[in-house]
Parts: C-alpha cells; sequence; structure tokens
C-alpha cells in the first residue's frame, strides 16, 4: 500500500467532504486510515483556508449564516435552476454591451450562456472561474478585476478590486447572493459584499439572479435590499407569497419557467 504524503492527504480530506457536504470526524479517520487526533489537524487546517465549517463531531462544507461554502460546492447546487435563470438573463443582454458578473455560480451560468450564443461582448469579472470559461473566446472581449484571491471563492477582492470598478460602467450587473429575507439581500462574506456593493453603482443596469432556494435561506450581513436593483430574476419553483413579495419590491420580476421540448 502507497502511503500518501500530508499534503496529499488533505487534498483528499477536502475533495471528500466538499463531496458528502457534512461528514464526521469518526468516518474521515476510517476512510483515511489515520487518527482522530490527524483528522482533526487536518480540518482545522482546512476550516482555515475557507474549504469548510468545523461543526460538533465533523466537518461541513454546506453554508451557514456565518459560512459560504467553497465554490466548488456551491457549483453543485441547483445547477439546472441556475442555467434556467441564466438563460433568461443572457436574453436581456444586447450584442457588444459590456456585462459585469460577480463571483456567484450564477454569474458562471450567465457567462456560458452568453458564449454559446456567439455574439460579441465585453465580460467583466473578478471571479477566475468565470474568466477561465470564457478566456481566449472570440466574441469576448475580457476584462479581469484583479485584487487579493481567495482560493474558496476563486475570486479576488479588496480595495485594488474595488477602484479598478470605480473606472468603469458597464451596461448592466448580474449579481447573486446567498440569501433573500423580506426584502433584504444577505450574504456571509463581507469582503465579497463590497464587490457587489461597488457593481451596483458601476453599471447602468443592475439585476439580481437568485434560484428560489434563496429565499429560505440565510446569512448574517446585509448586501443591499432587493429595490435596489432595477430588476430580479428567479425559478418558477417561487411560492405564490414569496413572488408577491419580491414585487413588493421592484416592478421588474422575471419568472424563468422551465424550457418545454
Amino acid at each position: 500500500m502507497v502511503r500518501m504524503s500530508g499534503q496529499e492527504r488533505l487534498e483528499k480530506v477536502r475533495d471528500y467532504v466538499l463531496a458528502h457536504g457534512t461528514v464526521r470526524t469518526e468516518e474521515l479517520s476510517t476512510e483515511f486510515n489515520v487518527s482522530l487526533m490527524t483528522v482533526h489537524r487536518d480540518l482545522e487546517r482546512l476550516a482555515q483556508e475557507g474549504w469548510l465549517r468545523r461543526v460538533h463531531g465533523g466537518a461541513s462544507a454546506e453554508r451557514s449564516v456565518l459560512f459560504e461554502s467553497n465554490i466548488r460546492f456551491r457549483a453543485l447546487e441547483n445547477p439546472d435552476l441556475k442555467a434556467r435563470v441564466a438563460r433568461l438573463a443572457a436574453d436581456t443582454v444586447q450584442p457588444g454591451q459590456a456585462v459585469l458578473l460577480d463571483d456567484s455560480t450564477t454569474g458562471l451560468a450567465v457567462a456560458r450562456e452568453l458564449l454559446a450564443r456567439g455574439e460579441p461582448w465585453t465580460a467583466i469579472t473578478n471571479a477566475n472561474h468565470v474568466v477561465h470559461a470564457i478566456a481566449g473566446q472570440p466574441s469576448v472581449d475580457l476584462i479581469v478585476l484583479g485584487g487579493l484571491y481567495h482560493p474558496s471563492a476563486d475570486a479576488c477582492f479588496g480595495g485594488n478590486t474595488v477602484a479598478m470598478l470605480s473606472s468603469l460602467y458597464a451596461d448592466v450587473a448580474f449579481m447573486s447572493t446567498s440569501a433573500v429575507t423580506l426584502g433584504q439581500c444577505f450574504h456571509q462574506v463581507p469582503d465579497s459584499i463590497a464587490i457587489k456593493r461597488a457593481m451596483l453603482t458601476s453599471a447602468e443596469r443592475s439585476v439580481l439572479l437568485i434560484d428560489h432556494s434563496k429565499l429560505s435561506k440565510h446569512a448574517l450581513h446585509r448586501f443591499a435590499s432587493v429595490s435596489e436593483f432595477d430588476a430580479v430574476v428567479v425559478d418558477d419553483g417561487i411560492g405564490a407569497e414569496e413572488l408577491a413579495g419580491l414585487r413588493d419590491c421592484l416592478d421588474e420580476v422575471y419568472v424563468a419557467a422551465d424550457e418545454v421540448s
């Protein structure tokens, strides 16, 4: 049996938690044939790096009020709903327009949708996963917002990112958030909030992209009122009462229905 190095084991523990969502320390100890003390050390390091959060008896990659899930875990959540929202959002973009995209996985879905249509557009983003999805494509002019790189979000944040945003003005900004409660948008990560706030003022039109699950979640930090956006796009899984609540906040609420073949 080939013995793994500490770094190899750490990466495998990380991937195991991301794949399973929530795991117990005993499960990890058995899976990787190491002591509970070793598992605790690995989980502490991964928590410090922002890959997961410690919970009683184990670890979780799932979001909480204080913890935003890693980008790899978020990409697995509701991909069909995000694609549905992204298609409707992309319908509002005209050829040649400049589009701001945040570090959300729904923003990534919009980028992929626009790319698939083959029309010219300019992408402006702080998200490395968006950059990798569209870099080098002839139909896209790409502006990358630099700053302090956060591995768990695979994006750049900080003062330099905000400064770059302040020198630009896009046609439309597409953003998402972790939770929407009583007409307010909330997020777990203050650094991400600062970028989203800057994007709100760096575009002619701002659009909030959410799947209906965001309406039943909670996060600690208020990001913006729904009414600060020009429009909201949500999937058709939203309830009638929740939809009425959004429409109380602003006039433009678009519901993305599943495509019927």
